[in-house]
């Protein structure tokens, strides 16, 4: 456990030195991969973060990944979690929808993961 947010870097350094692919190419990353070249340049800049994938053997053409960062440097928040939901079309994963939730610091308004802003 001690070491997914090592890996996730890893993952992330790496996926960022793969060549990008024009519209008629195909792509074969993973829906993690997909997920963490979409978040914002200075995310895994938190002290931590988890990640989580949940796909179903029912369906596999779709899959839902979400990261938390927790610690940011803002001192109303206390963590941020992004949701992606993917689908997989013609061998490419692509992002249906993305979430982007706070959870506020206590008294600094809602304590449960929420799209509202905290105060």
């Amino acid at each position: 456990m001690k070491n997914l947010p090592l890996a996730a870097l890893s993952l992330l350094l790496l996926s960022s030195c793969v060549q990008q692919t024009t519209a008629t190419e195909t792509s074969f990353d993973t829906p993690l991969q997909v997920a963490l070249k979409s978040m914002e340049p200075g995310f895994s800049e938190a002290t931590n973060f988890t990640i989580s994938q949940k796909a179903a053997v029912e369906s596999p053409t779709t899959a839902q990944i979400e990261i938390v960062q927790t610690h940011v440097l803002d001192d109303s928040i206390q963590s941020i979690m992004t949701v992606f939901s993917l689908s997989k079309n013609n061998q490419r994963w692509t992002i249906d929808h993305q979430s982007v939730l706070q959870q506020c610091r206590p008294g600094r308004g809602h304590t449960d993961f929420s799209p509202a802003p905290c105060q």
